[in-house]
């Protein structure tokens, strides 16, 4: 956390962290009460949180969305969170729901951990639906009336 930081978030729409930087950027150490309180003070349309083997959680102002990690066979974590970037750019690029989009960067960000090194897991489209259609997910770490009971209490976005 470096002080300029907080103030580029204004100019980001879709800001894809970690799971330890909305709960550094609020103070609130609830995830789940974390990304709505980063996502209201600075006006971002959808805030994401990568949380490795537990898989990414987003706010869009209204609702959760989270998905689950895919089931791989692991040799280096180096460079996921550069694929799940990506594949989240992808998505948004290409007018995907959230759910998808979450869903297809788990997939990539996946994919590159079955080899060794950060780009030597880069795989095509085909491969991460084939990885998409076929995997099996590992345990969720939040449940549906986890992500329902957060949303009722979550402070909504700032209008301006």
């Amino acid at each position: 956390m470096t002080p300029g930081l907080l103030r580029l978030l204004p100019f980001v729409d879709f800001p894809v962290t970690s799971k330890e930087f909305p709960v550094d950027a609020t103070g609130e150490k609830n995830l789940l009460k974390a990304l709505p309180r980063l996502q209201r003070n600075y006006g971002s349309r959808t805030v994401c949180a990568t949380i490795g083997v537990d898989g990414a959680l987003a706010w869009d102002g209204s609702r959760f969305w989270y998905a689950p990690s895919y089931r791989v066979r692991v040799v280096d974590t180096t460079g996921a969170g550069d694929l799940f970037h990506a594949a989240f750019s992808y998505g948004i690029l290409h007018g995907w729901d959230m759910q998808r989009i979450l869903d297809f960067a788990c997939a990539a960000a996946g994919l590159n951990c079955e080899t060794l090194g950060a780009r030597g897991g880069i795989s095509n489209l085909s491969k991460v639906k084939e990885l998409q259609r076929k995997a099996s997910r590992n345990r969720a770490r939040y449940s549906q009336t986890q992500l329902e009971r957060a949303t009722a209490e979550a402070p909504r976005k700032k209008r301006g």
